[in-house]
């Protein structure tokens, strides 16, 4: 696994890999979107491939998490940049939850 300096270097090296997609959670839903092609799907569509995690240099509310995740069966790759300091939102914790309980492929991957 590589060992990343910053956020900018883990997602450039992660898009010259395949990660091309920049995923969002949806509000309502729950579901992370994609905007091209525009994809809404649930958290459990996705497994983790890799978890890079960045702490603030003066600051841990500064703190980043990039994910590299994948579904397989859909052939989308791509990233979830996720706030782990006092930045991060409760939705957003229960989304990266979601996402690191899918430790197995299951049948959408």
């Amino acid at each position: 696994m590589n060992n990343y300096k910053t956020v900018s270097e883990a997602l450039n090296d992660l898009i010259k890999r395949g990660y091309t997609e920049n995923f969002t959670r949806d509000e309502v839903t729950g579901h992370l979107i994609s905007d091209m092609p525009a994809i809404c799907l649930p958290t459990e569509y996705y497994r983790i491939d890799e978890l890079h995690r960045f702490e603030g240099m003066t600051d841990t509310t500064d703190e980043m998490m990039v994910f590299a995740i994948s579904a397989l069966k859909l052939s989308i790759k791509g990233v979830v940049v996720y706030p782990c300091g006092g930045n991060g939102d409760t939705e957003t914790v229960g989304m990266v939850q979601a996402l690191k309980m899918q430790e197995h492929p299951n049948d959408y991957q």
